[in-house]
This record gives C-alpha cells, sequence and structure tokens, in this order.
C-alpha cells in the first residue's frame, strides 16, 4: 500500500488537463453536435455557461424523463444521440462510472465529465456542491491528511482516503473507479458489531430509514433516539415507526447549543442549516437531551456534523458509543472530526468507507 503523498496529488492535475484538452477544446467545435447528460443543478450551470460562451447545444439526455424538454431544450434518449456527438456528463454524485460507461456503450465518439470541464475553466463550472473549500484545505492542511492516513485503522480506510484525495483534489474521475454503489451498506459495514440492548441515536434521520434499518439488525435493541428537523420527513418517519417499540422522536435540528437556526427544507434528504434558509428550526444540544447508556450514534447532518459532535461531548466521553460520522459535506471534516472525537476518546479505531461512486456518502467509523 502506497502511503499518501501529497505531491504526487497535486502533479496529477496538469496530466489531466493536458489529457482532456482536445476534448475540452471542441466544445467551442460548432461541427460537433453537444449534448448534456442528466438534469440537476450542474446541467443548469453548463445551459447557463454555454449561453454566455455561444456555445450551442444539442439538447439533454435524460433516460428516465418523460418530459420532451428542459428549459426550452429538447430531451433525448442515449440511444438516440448521434455517435458523431460530445455528450458531457453532470453525474458526479452517485452513479459516475454507470453514467460514463453508459457514455461508451453507446458508442458515443466525444465524452467529458462535469469535473473536467472544472479543471479547464473553474471560473465558468463553478465547483461541484461539497468540492468548494477542497482544493484550500488540501494545499493548507496536507500534514493533518498525512496524520489522517497514518491513524486509519485497515488498508481499505487507507486506500478509500487515496482515491477520495485524488477525486475531491485533482477531480480525477478515473478514481472512483475503486468504488461501488452500496448503499446498503451504509451506517451498518462490516466491521460494526451488535449486542443486545443498543441504544441508538439518529441525527439527521430524514424519513427513519437508517432507523428500521438499524431495529431490522438489532430486533432486541433497547431505544432510539431520533432527531429530524424538517417537519414532513419528521411526520413521515414518525408514521413509519408506529408499530416500533421504544422511539423518542425530536423535530429539531442537532447542534453545540440550544439556539434556534435558519433551514434549508426545499432539498430533500440533503436539507440542511443554511443562512439563506427557508424555515426557522429549533436545534438541540444532545448532551441536554440524552442523559442514559447509548451504544451508536449516527451523524448525517448536512454538513453541521462537527457542531453535532461538539454538543454530543460527554456523551462520547461517558459512553465510548459507535459512532458514524458522514465527512464528505465539508472537506475539512476529514482531519477535524477525528482529531476532536479522538480528544473526547483516544480509545477508538477509526475507519474510512465510501458508498457511491462519485462525491456522496462518505463516512468515517469510529469504533
Amino acid at each position: 500500500m502506497e502511503r499518501l503523498v501529497l505531491l504526487d496529488i497535486v502533479n496529477k492535475k496538469p496530466e489531466i488537463i493536458n489529457n482532456t484538452k482536445e476534448l475540452y477544446n471542441k466544445i467551442y467545435d460548432p461541427s460537433i453536435p453537444k449534448y448534456i447528460l442528466g438534469i440537476n443543478y450542474l446541467s443548469d450551470r453548463i445551459i447557463d455557461s454555454f449561453a454566455k460562451e455561444n456555445i450551442n447545444l444539442q439538447g439533454i439526455i435524460d433516460d428516465y424523463s418523460d418530459e420532451t424538454k428542459y428549459r426550452n431544450i429538447k430531451i433525448f434518449k442515449l440511444s438516440d444521440v448521434s455517435k458523431d456527438s460530445l455528450v458531457i456528463s453532470c453525474v458526479v454524485d452517485g452513479r459516475l462510472q454507470t453514467a460514463m460507461e453508459n457514455i461508451d456503450s453507446n458508442s458515443i465518439l466525444y465524452k467529458l465529465n462535469y469535473f473536467e470541464l472544472c479543471l479547464h475553466n473553474s471560473e465558468l463550472f463553478d465547483y461541484p456542491q461539497f468540492c468548494e473549500n477542497n482544493l484550500a484545505d488540501i494545499d493548507t492542511h496536507g500534514k493533518e491528511y498525512e496524520w489522517l492516513y497514518g491513524i486509519l485503522d485497515d488498508d481499505k480506510s487507507r486506500e478509500i482516503l487515496n482515491c477520495l484525495i485524488d477525486l475531491r483534489y485533482n477531480f480525477n474521475i478515473n478514481a472512483t473507479k475503486h468504488f461501488e454503489l452500496n448503499l446498503d451498506l451504509q451506517y451498518y459495514d462490516d466491521f460494526i458489531k451488535f449486542g443486545s440492548n443498543e441504544v441508538f441515536v439518529d441525527c439527521g434521520g430524514f424519513d427513519g430509514t437508517s432507523s428500521l434499518e438499524f431495529i431490522k439488525r438489532n430486533p432486541e435493541y433497547k431505544k432510539v433516539f431520533f432527531f429530524e428537523p424538517t417537519s414532513k420527513y419528521y411526520y413521515l418517519a414518525k408514521e413509519r415507526f408506529k408499530s416500533s417499540r421504544n422511539i423518542m422522536l425530536f423535530n429539531n435540528a442537532v447542534y453545540e447549543k440550544n439556539c434556534t437556526l435558519t433551514f434549508d427544507s426545499t432539498k430533500g434528504s440533503a436539507s440542511g442549516l443554511s443562512i439563506n434558509g427557508d424555515v426557522l428550526v429549533r436545534a438541540i444540544k444532545l448532551d441536554d437531551i440524552i442523559n442514559e447508556y447509548i451504544t451508536y450514534m449516527k451523524f448525517d447532518v448536512e454538513g453541521a456534523e462537527y457542531s453535532t459532535i461538539l454538543g454530543a461531548e460527554t456523551l462520547i466521553k461517558k459512553y465510548k458509543p459507535k459512532l458514524a460520522v458522514c465527512v464528505y459535506h465539508n472537506q475539512e471534516d476529514f482531519w477535524r472530526i477525528p482529531k476532536l472525537v479522538l480528544k473526547y476518546n483516544p480509545e477508538y479505531k477509526v475507519y474510512l468507507r465510501h458508498y457511491t461512486e462519485g462525491l456522496l456518502e462518505t463516512v468515517m467509523y469510529f469504533i
């Protein structure tokens, strides 16, 4: 297993840019039909950027839509696109490699991923969500990433860290070839062992799926503490818990202190604290709410993980529960969260796992 060396990672960027330069320049070739694969916030960025640059867009590819147009641009199936086209995939979150392979399987002559557009012109093509601070943080905190590499407990964790930094710093989509979409294992990977009388704290419970999976895997559980600030999903989860026992439900955000915060409730499972939020939510400190033995805590709170752990200091110090923490929302969480948790309790073993082909669902475990 090679040790992570930041200099090597830095040196990959010019190589990737050089290898994709000819492809990138084809977006300005009017003779080549150009398509976007996928409809999301990145496709909107490309549409707007192409309009600024007077680049003609032939259409949008979406094999799963019944609509015929998006923003007055015609929607195509991938199989209907001419082979001599340039297809730009906007899939960076979950199924990045699958999307690129689908383009190949349809014998499309030219293909790019949104990450590669960013490498060539980040002013025209802004960094994707969860990548805004990646480059600056890795450049500034190289020693912290070397430290993290050294304290991870198994080779798989170290390999995943290498690949993630390659993806998140270089935007090297080839790094994702080492990943698989495997959401069934998220929060319940093979090294997490459960006993009887487990007590689960679900921070960012959304619609209750994670808690229901916990209950399924631990029929002799003692209690579940469930926290979800979005009323729509809180009440959906409450309905789903009707046949379950000992569920403590809180329609609250979790944070480092008890306060009122602005919250963006418009993004489904990605809803989170935001200064531009559309609603006010009451946030609570876990140490003030829970005063009993707990065994497992899950943190998926859309960027507020560090603050939430600050509010769980007593619980972590006193009970040393198993922890599953999403670290992909903020680049600095890769190193500042393990520093904080190990400060609270240095006896933890640390693991890193990743559950998609793209940017989403990187979880750090403390066992």
